[in-house]
């Protein structure tokens, strides 16, 4: 198991960093990341320092079985694949899990990806990490574009105008951290990312049901999912020379 405290895990971000950008020239251009392509100068990339944040914390082993929920087709999943981790992700757009099935073959990972949401996922304590990167504030969105079609996930300042979600959009998130939580074996991590405060450069991204708080951190996430914290296990990131993630943070659970 990692060691949790600040210092080794900044130390170990910064490695990791170091193989992910090595990692990324090995691929290439082809693989996206936030709609555009990774290089080796971009090492300052917020996106990438939450990647290599996230691999720090859980530090999953060659052969771990890893759950990475809503990346199909992304760089994180790759990367873990990589390190020799047997992955499975899953995504509600099915046009990520096809380019996924479809760069297998191109990179010679085997990648297992699903269009399925957690919610609805059907995993029963089958991986040591379970993954979600930046994805639970956006499920709320999506619950609500499900009964109003007139909403576009990601196309309204969800939360600023201080919106409170409907019964059926807690119910969906709930369902979110739920799902993830079964996934997970007895002593596996869950370690989910999320956009924390409307703050920052990065201030645009906050279109969505971001966290306002570490006490909307604890009722959301924590408490919702009934696993152990892993001291500390909230971080908001803030821009500075380690961590330059203006308005993310991270939460760590365990599975007794």
């Amino acid at each position: 198991m990692s060691n949790y405290f600040i210092g080794s895990w900044i130390d170990a971000a910064i490695v990791e960093r170091v193989k992910f950008m090595d990692f990324i020239a090995t691929v290439g251009k082809s693989i996206a990341l936030q709609g555009g392509s990774m290089q080796a100068k971009e090492l300052q990339h917020p996106r990438v320092w939450e990647y290599c944040t996230a691999i720090a914390l859980g530090n999953p082993m060659p052969g771990a079985a890893i759950l990475d929920v809503g990346g199909a087709g992304s760089l994180f999943s790759w990367y873990l694949a990589h390190r020799g981790c047997l992955v499975t992700t899953t995504d509600l757009v099915e046009k990520n899990v096809i380019q996924c099935q479809e760069q297998n073959e191109e990179l010679g990972y085997n990648v297992r990806a699903m269009k399925v949401g957690a919610a609805d996922m059907t995993f029963r304590e089958e991986f040591d990490v379970v993954y979600s990167i930046n994805v639970i504030e956006h499920v709320m969105e999506h619950a609500r574009h499900a009964v109003d079609s007139s909403f576009t996930p990601g196309d309204s300042h969800y939360w600023t105008n201080n919106y409170t979600p409907s019964k059926d959009e807690v119910k969906a998130e709930t369902a979110f951290v739920c799902g993830m939580t079964r996934a997970l074996k007895p002593g596996g991590l869950l370690i989910v990312s999320y956009d924390y405060a409307a703050f920052g450069k990065y201030s645009s991204q906050m279109k969505c049901a971001f966290f306002r708080s570490l006490k909307d951190v604890d009722e959301r996430i924590v408490e919702t999912s009934g696993l152990l914290d892993v001291d500390p296990v909230k971080y908001k990131l803030t821009d500075d020379d380690y961590v330059p993630l203006a308005s993310t943070g991270i939460v760590v659970l365990r599975k007794q």
